[in-house]
């Protein structure tokens, strides 16, 4: 194996990793962002009658809630039927003094800001991959050149 393609599966090999790292970052920035846990709807009965609901968006679909203050706070999602009575839901929410809302509260910033950084992210590795192997293949192909001109240079 020439010197060339030692060098060529070193770079190849570098980005393959930071391919595979960007892949990992934009998998954990899904698993570990704001969506809320899918859970069944009786979870969602049990934190009503328990009263440690803090905040629910309801649906026509499910309910999104959440629970906690602060740092502490974890975010649900249970499938509803569709003959539930959003009026007892709302009026048991109301009387426990949970905010409701009827579409999620989140600002198009809010939306696009862990799509940006992870956006962000794989631009950066995969600019630096594509400009070394543009590197490696430049350098090779001045290295060939140059292997040519000696071997030329040689015969006569």
């Amino acid at each position: 194996m020439s010197w060339t393609e030692e060098k060529l599966r070193r770079h190849v090999g570098c980005s393959l990793v930071f391919i595979a790292i960007s892949v990992i970052v934009v998998l954990a920035n899904e698993v570990l962002g704001t969506a809320p846990q899918q859970v069944p709807y009786s979870q969602f009965i049990e934190a009503l009658n328990e009263g440690t609901i803090t905040q629910a968006v309801i649906r026509t679909d499910s309910i999104i809630w959440q629970e906690g203050q602060g740092k502490e706070v974890i975010r649900y999602r249970a499938d509803r039927a569709p003959e539930m009575d959003d009026f007892t839901i709302s009026l048991r929410l109301h009387s426990l003094g949970v905010k409701i809302d009827e579409v999620p509260s989140l600002s198009l910033w809010e939306f696009l800001q862990p799509w940006l950084l992870t956006a962000a992210i794989l631009g950066a590795i995969l600019g630096w991959s594509a400009f070394q192997i543009q590197r490696w293949y430049q350098n090779a192909q001045r290295e060939c050149q140059y292997s040519e001109w000696e071997e030329g240079v040689r015969d006569i």
